[in-house]
């Protein structure tokens, strides 16, 4: 029998790297509606600079981590400003449509650049912080308690940045009503450049973990982003609270299916649970208005 603390600490530990990718994602469609399809890429990309940080220059993990979300955070601005921002004054109705066909477009040429410019190699480190705790009886290493605690209390850090500061409060702002936003003084092109900047930022903090516990290479968006959007589609799209319970929701499903079955499973339930939720509950589990075929 597979011990309780075991499967807790992988649920942990899976549900933890979903996090910031499928709730950064979530802050995306919920407050600027742009349907990403290329955030998973940020956290490859994110794993390479902390790589880099990490074993070129021989940083302190801590060190690495705020400036692989600084150099995130100025990548996204620049990539709103310099493709989103002029696709937006162009299409209207059809803009979400649009930024679906652009991030796919750029996670195209992330994926393909790193893989001209890096080859097909993986990488990783050996650890971020050397050691080992016991956690709900389990012995594992100091990265995978940080790879749990970290970007929960960074998702902590950005509920209370939205809540309470001025900036976070216009972002809230944005995404329950541009227009009236607008009236009293929120200068929304600058909103939608920082969203974009700080949900690339938290994306990319991702890639560290996935690099430090496992390793980044060129085509590991893919699955990422695949992971996300089945979280951000389960919850209910743009509910960033929802995205957070459901990737902890996702990541047990995918833990019973590699314990108790085989390791194909994983990928098949959570897209059993897609179409369920599909059918019943359009909107995701924390959605409203509309309602499923059995619900009519």
């Amino acid at each position: 029998m597979i011990p309780i603390g075991d499967l807790v600490m992988s649920t942990l530990i899976r549900g933890s790297l979903y996090v910031l990718i499928s709730a950064s994602l979530a802050l995306l469609f919920g407050i600027i509606a742009v349907a990403s399809f290329c955030h998973g890429d940020f956290a490859m990309l994110g794993g390479y600079v902390s790589y880099f940080l990490l074993a070129n220059l021989g940083l302190d993990p801590i060190v690495t981590l705020i400036l692989t979300g600084v150099i995130m955070f100025l990548l996204g601005m620049g990539i709103e400003k310099s493709l989103l921002y002029p696709l937006r004054l162009k299409s209207g109705k059809y803009w979400m449509f649009n930024t679906f066909v652009l991030t796919l477009g750029i996670a195209q040429i992330m994926e393909n650049g790193a893989l001209a410019t890096v080859g097909s190699a993986f990488y990783g480190v050996r650890g971020l912080w050397p050691g080992e705790l016991s956690l709900f009886g389990v012995a594992t290493s100091v990265d995978r308690v940080a790879a749990i605690v970290i970007p929960l209390a960074i998702m902590a850090g950005v509920w209370a940045f939205l809540k309470y500061t001025r900036t976070g409060r216009a972002i809230r702002a944005v995404g329950m009503n541009e227009d009236a936003a607008a009236l009293f003084g929120v200068n929304v092109n600058s909103i939608y450049t920082i969203t974009f900047g700080l949900a690339t930022a938290l994306a990319g903090l991702a890639g560290i973990f996935y690099m430090a516990l496992f390793t980044t290479y060129p085509y590991m968006g893919v699955t990422a982003n695949l992971k996300a959007w089945i979280v951000v589609i389960v919850a209910g799209l743009g509910n960033i609270a929802g995205a957070v319970v459901v990737s902890f929701l996702i990541a047990f499903v995918e833990v019973l299916g590699y314990t108790f079955l085989s390791v194909g499973w994983p990928a098949v339930l959570a897209v059993i649970i897609v179409v369920i939720i599909l059918i019943l509950r359009p909107t995701g589990l924390f959605g409203t208005e509309v309602k499923g075929i059995w619900e009519r």
